[in-house]
């Protein structure tokens, strides 16, 4: 059952991807975008029903599990904040961190130590760590707190499903609120590129160059502190800013303002949505994993 629910989100994730995937087709490939639309039409009349579906559940499915997977690096990546000494950029670490570190959280994380191998005061010193460090300098403390996190939330996790139905359930709105925040972001940028491309002014340049001097700054920042890791976010930045420079070299007669105006209203409702779901989430693991322990709960 746990399995149907993760491939559940994954799809509905998958689905909203088609979003910009339309919007790509219809940017790039206009000319041939009736072509497609032909041979879209004679696959659904040669292919069986139960097989179509299948083939569209797969293509759905690994769309996103491939968004899932980007959009949670994307939503938890610092390094741009890092190179230009931003504290408080919203991550997913940091949202832990802060909700961790909370005076009233806090001190239920701090009665919830007494038999793990970190100690009470050693958990404050992360915390006040975290409140007093430089961008540069509270990532080490911000692992700290994950690693309680993650203990945490695998004691919950070995109840099993039953005791932890509604913890699952906050873990798989933030799956499918992430990706929908990814995916309206991707939308909202390839439609302001739609919007620049009708204007042939010099200013329009402006949107691709931004991305691309995010792009270039990130990665210096991310190949000085995570070189095994896959740089998602920034590939996504240098893929939106070429796709922009060809797009508004290209030119378009056509309107995307309308598209462009409901992404970013549809992003930013997933984003609050997703910020807000991980302060619930983490606030239900800090609470849950001290009642396991406590006199009330046995």
């Amino acid at each position: 059952m746990s399995a149907l629910s993760v491939a559940f989100d994954i799809t509905i994730v998958g689905a909203l991807a088609l979003s910009w995937v339309v919007l790509t087709i219809d940017l790039f490939f206009v000319s041939k975008e009736q072509r497609l639309i032909d041979v879209l039409k004679s696959l659904a009349q040669g292919i069986p029903a139960s097989a179509l579906g299948v083939l569209l559940f797969a293509m759905a499915y690994f769309l996103g599990t491939a968004v899932s997977r980007i959009a949670q690096d994307f939503f938890n990546d610092d390094d741009l904040a890092r190179a230009i000494h931003i504290r408080h950029w919203i991550t997913e670490d940091n949202i832990r961190a802060q909700t961790y570190c909370d005076s009233s959280e806090q001190a239920i994380v701090e009665r919830s130590l007494n038999d793990t191998p970190v100690t009470r005061q050693t958990f404050c010193d992360f915390c006040e760590h975290y409140k007093q460090a430089s961008s540069a300098g509270d990532q080490d403390s911000k692992e700290q707190i994950n690693e309680i996190f993650y203990l945490q939330e695998s004691a919950l996790l070995l109840n099993g499903e039953d005791k932890t139905a509604r913890l699952r359930q906050y873990h798989d709105q933030i799956i499918v609120l992430g990706g929908a925040a990814f995916n309206g972001l991707i939308a909202f940028w390839l439609s302001v590129f739609g919007v620049c491309a009708r204007y042939r002014t010099k200013v329009r340049w402006i949107a691709p160059l931004v991305l691309l001097a995010a792009a270039a700054i990130a990665a210096v920042s991310h190949f000085k502190v995570r070189q095994l890791e896959p740089p998602f976010m920034e590939f996504t930045l240098f893929l939106l800013a070429a796709a922009g420079f060809y797009l508004l070299w290209k030119g378009t007669n056509r309107n995307y303002t309308t598209v462009a105006l409901f992404s970013l209203l549809f992003t930013l409702i997933a984003s609050l949505s997703w910020w807000w779901t991980e302060v619930l989430y983490d606030d239900r693991v800090i609470y849950s994993f001290y009642a396991l322990g406590h006199k009330l709960a046995q």
